[in-house]
């Protein structure tokens, strides 16, 4: 990959980039997720409601999986979305922001 920029700075200039990529699949290289990391609940959560369905559950079973779901997923993006708010994150990954 190349970057070229335009104008040339002519002094030294910090310069921070963002970016979102495709995450790896899993592998024996690889056996971690990310959601697997940070969001299991969201996951068994989930697999749950599949199971119910596949098994043909009760409805009030069904509703309660979807609630558990419900509760983890919102729990989960409240926690992306400070992550992604809080500049302790970001420092030592990227930089210092000055």
């Amino acid at each position: 990959m190349q970057w070229i920029f335009s104008p040339r700075p002519t002094i030294d200039t910090t310069l921070e980039i963002g970016y979102t990529i495709m995450p790896t699949g899993l592998g024996s290289g690889n056996a971690n997720s990310y959601l697997g990391d940070y969001a299991p609940d969201v996951i068994m959560n989930g697999a749950l409601i599949e199971a119910a369905v596949y098994m043909k559950e009760t409805p009030d079973l069904l509703n309660r999986y979807q609630g558990l779901y419900d509760r983890s997923l919102q729990t989960f993006i409240a926690q992306e979305q400070g992550r992604k708010r809080s500049d302790e994150n970001v420092k030592g990954e990227i930089g210092t922001r000055g």
